[in-house]
């Protein structure tokens, strides 16, 4: 009887523990299921993430951020990137300036083939398109054309017979490039590297003769700049233009009966100068170009077997351009 009053309590003890435990548990399960259940938002996700984080970290932000005023929408996901700093961060801004210029220009064009009569010079127009971005990428494209006829009064063979060798001279140049802005002290001095390909054809008028070269190869240029003055809203500058390159060319000789064809070394050297001035986002340029290109020796049937043929091209031009 005794060991029966004695066990009762300590059934009693166990039951009382079991039930709490049942509780317990049949309330943790609740929660468990509620929290999966629930809403959440974004914002309670990061309160959460950032209670339970480890010290030391910046002070938490508040569960609700204001709300955008009327004059500021909200900003997409995207437009969030994280930083160390809470709060949204401006996407980076990808859009670079771009200069487009485009310059006209008068001058003359010389050809001089070694060992021939033809050697002349003659007036000419020029044309140049030019795009730069803020980024340092840009392209050039330039053409020319002459106004005149070169070799006036000289004979030459067609591949049949001596015909007058009355000629044009037109061309192009195409530059794709990198500017690289440098600078010493008050000078200003953006380096371009890049290749170029351009081609010139020589048209006989009274033939079908026509000769054509076509090159390409690695080009630098420098281009130093001073600024006389400079405002709140424009500048003026003064500046050259110092450069080379070396290529391969191609050469072709159309004639009546025939064609030919040969390759060569090509050089060419460019020198210039001229005042630049800005006002807000439009610009003027006005300046001075001589560009002198070799190609090396060439020995086709009809064009002989010449040493060297030099085409030089000078000209005077006004720059008008915009930035967007």
């Amino acid at each position: 009887m005794r060991r029966t009053l004695l066990l009762a309590p300590a059934l009693l003890l166990l039951a009382g523990c079991a039930t709490s435990d049942a509780d317990a548990w049949r309330d943790l399960q609740r929660a468990r299921l509620n929290k999966l259940h629930g809403q959440r938002s974004p914002e309670q996700a990061l309160h959460a993430v950032l209670e339970a984080a480890p010290a030391p970290l910046l002070p938490v932000p508040p569960l609700h951020e204001p709300t955008a005023t009327p004059s500021q929408s909200p900003q997409h996901i995207d437009q969030r990137m994280p930083r160390h700093e809470r709060g949204p961060r401006p996407m980076r801004e990808v859009w670079q300036p771009l200069d487009a210029t485009v310059d006209v220009g008068t001058g003359t064009v010389a050809v001089h083939a070694s060992g021939s009569r033809l050697d002349d010079r003659t007036d000419a127009h020029f044309l140049r398109a030019r795009l730069d971005a803020g980024n340092g990428a840009a392209l050039h494209v330039d053409l020319w054309d002459s106004t005149g006829d070169l070799f006036a009064g000289v004979l030459v063979s067609d591949g049949t017979t001596p015909v007058r060798a009355d000629a044009e001279l037109s061309g192009f140049d195409v530059f794709p490039h990198l500017r690289l802005d440098r600078r010493l002290g008050d000078l200003y001095l953006p380096v371009r590297i890049g290749a170029f390909t351009d081609w010139q054809q020589l048209e006989h008028q009274a033939s079908t003769l026509t000769r054509r070269w076509l090159g390409i190869g690695p080009r630098v240029m420098f281009e130093p700049t001073l600024r006389l003055a400079e405002g709140d809203d424009g500048r003026l500058e003064l500046f050259g233009r110092v450069g080379g390159d070396v290529g391969i060319a191609w050469f072709e000789d159309d004639f009546r009966n025939g064609q030919d064809r040969d390759s060569t070394l090509r050089w060419s050297g460019e020198l210039g100068a001229g005042v630049r001035g800005r006002f807000g986002r439009l610009r003027t340029e006005l300046g001075y170009r001589v560009v002198d290109t070799t190609f090396g020796r060439l020995h086709t049937d009809l064009y002989g077997d010449r040493h060297r043929t030099g085409i030089e091209r000078q000209q005077f031009y006004i720059g008008f351009g915009v930035t967007y």
